[in-house]
């Protein structure tokens, strides 16, 4: 195995020890940072019978598995690339803020 298939396997994360919990926070902080206004469930690191771990809110909205669904329609390609412009979309609140 060439080095470039072992870093598309892996992507940096160690498969004994994906360290989950940190990086549910670190998504938490994330979300924060880029101001997406609680995109994503918010994750905190609790110790609960002397064990360390991850405690998360309820997600607002409906289970997938429940048949219904917020909407199915397809995003504009604009759309995306307007949110995914730096200068335009999310990203214009991180212009002159991150390095």
């Amino acid at each position: 195995m060439d080095r470039r298939s072992k870093r598309r396997d892996y992507a940096g994360i160690d498969k004994l020890n994906p360290r989950a919990g940190y990086r549910n926070v670190a998504t938490t902080r994330l979300d924060e940072l880029l101001e997406f206004n609680d995109l994503v469930t918010r994750s905190e690191m609790a110790i609960h019978n002397n064990e360390l771990g991850t405690v998360s809110e309820l997600a607002a909205g409906y289970s997938p598995k429940a048949g219904l669904m917020l909407g199915n329609e397809r995003v504009a390609d604009d759309f995306v690339q307007t949110m995914a412009d730096p200068n335009r979309g999310y990203g214009k609140k991180l212009v002159g803020r991150i390095q």
